[in-house]
């Protein structure tokens, strides 16, 4: 029930779109956007679940992602500086290169045949699927010269290398709770408030600052390379109570 009520909501959110044309991914965007696209074929005579979203807007023959055989092309424009009045972050659906509609992120769009599910975590991506009404989910394509784009292409070229550089982020990560955890809760339950309820922990690994500042920025790096492969998981990176409070 709450997860219905939750979907209405963010449906609800959804704003009409402007039309205007999506702009090329440029290599100094890596960092700030976030570009996927999904390939549907057109359904004539049945009814667009995006049409109450739209603004009408002259077709585009300049996007190079255009398919003519009856398939449409949606895309996903997520852009770190783009947000809305709330200060959400802003995603934007795209239709043939024109801008369909836009919505906070996390944002639900629907479109024939079901949904797309955009979501964020602190470092990027966490989830940018196609839902179809049966239940089944699939992740976009990246735009090839994004950071997903890049980081699935080394997956192709070298599925080896890739595999374990995913498996060594999860470790750095683990790792990284395992020794600042500890070292965390002894720094809370040294405040007076917090001792006089619950009394002091000493935690058993003590880290020069170095150290520390050290583990976070390997941590930091970890969690940008499961953003890219849009895997997250939410006792290894974290977030779960925001999400679940989040509407």
């Amino acid at each position: 029930m709450f997860r219905d009520w939750r979907r209405r909501r963010r449906i609800g959110k959804i704003k009409p779109g402007g039309g205007r044309a999506l702009k090329p991914f440029r290599w100094w965007q890596l960092f700030s956007r976030h570009l996927f696209y999904l390939d549907l074929a057109a359904r004539p005579g049945a009814p667009d679940p995006a049409a109450a979203t739209t603004v009408a807007a002259p077709p585009s023959n300049s996007d190079p992602h255009l398919d003519a055989g009856g398939v449409q092309r949606y895309a996903v424009h997520v852009n770190w500086w783009s947000w809305d009045d709330d200060g959400n972050t802003v995603a934007e659906l795209y239709r043939d290169g024109r801008q369909l509609s836009t919505a906070p992120v996390p944002a639900i769009f629907p479109v024939p045949g079901g949904t797309i599910e955009v979501a964020l975590s602190e470092l990027g991506l966490k989830r940018m699927h196609h839902v179809t009404d049966d239940g089944a989910s699939q992740t976009l394509t990246p735009d090839p010269r994004s950071g997903e784009g890049l980081r699935a292409r080394f997956g192709q070229h070298y599925p080896r290398a890739s595999t374990w550089i995913g498996h060594l982020a999860v470790l750095v990560l683990i790792a990284a709770a395992a020794v600042e955890l500890p070292q965390l809760l002894e720094l809370i339950t040294s405040w007076e408030v917090v001792e006089e309820r619950m009394g002091t922990f000493e935690s058993p690994i003590t880290l020069p600052a170095w150290a520390n500042i050290t583990i976070v920025a390997v941590s930091i790096l970890a969690g940008m390379e499961r953003a890219l492969t849009l895997r997250h998981h939410w006792l290894i990176d974290g977030g779960a109570i925001i999400d679940a409070l989040d509407p």
